[in-house]
């Protein structure tokens, strides 16, 4: 029997918490609620909606833990999370006004509010799809980037690699998304790509 969980890998804490381990949910949760706080904070700018943000990902989390479809780390997947979660927030508020006049400015014939939060929705599913066709190195560095919040030097400890490879690699990766991505308005594609 095992007394304590902080010995346990994240993938493996995923596959308990999925069998409705609720000790493995509590690990997780402490591992990771203070750096999802703080990264979620730092993007709002707002110390109480980034609490709920947290908070909400961590409820659904565990009342949805027995069909939790993960396909990367636990910790990238509670990353992502955060930034969907927080995009759903924004686009209620002062970035959806940005990008309201942003598709003003682009369609000359206008959209309705049901028109904005379905190409609003569209623009971020096409992001989406864009940063998982990257390459896996490209995906990995990105994402530790621009999601996890880490420094060049961080992420070159943490992949052993150099900090020139990451900035490389970060700067192709901005490069071919930017290219790849010229439908979407850059105030939306400025949230995506910018470093939080």
């Amino acid at each position: 029997m095992v007394l304590s969980y902080e010995g346990i890998s994240d993938a493996e804490l995923t596959l308990m918490l999925r069998n409705g381990d609720h000790a493995a949910y509590t690990e997780i949760y402490n591992r990771y609620w203070h750096v999802l706080y703080i990264h979620a904070a730092r993007m709002l700018q707002d110390r109480d909606e980034a609490m709920d943000v947290v908070q909400d990902i961590f409820t659904t989390i565990w009342n949805r833990s027995s069909d939790l479809q993960i396909y990367t780390s636990i910790k990238t997947y509670l990353y992502v999370s955060v930034r969907n979660q927080i995009l759903k927030f924004l686009s209620r508020s002062k970035l959806h006004d940005k990008f309201v006049k942003a598709i003003a400015e682009n369609y000359q014939e206008g959209m309705n509010v049901t028109d904005e939060a379905l190409a609003f929705n569209e623009f971020s599913r096409l992001i989406e799809k864009e940063i998982a066709n990257l390459p896996p190195r490209m995906q990995e560095i990105f994402l530790k980037s621009r999601v996890e919040g880490l420094s060049h030097r961080e992420i070159a400890e943490d992949l052993g690699v150099t900090e020139h490879t990451v900035k490389t690699t970060i700067y192709r990766t901005l490069k071919l998304l930017r290219s790849k991505l010229t439908t979407v308005p850059a105030v939306i594609l400025a949230f995506w790509l910018s470093q939080h």
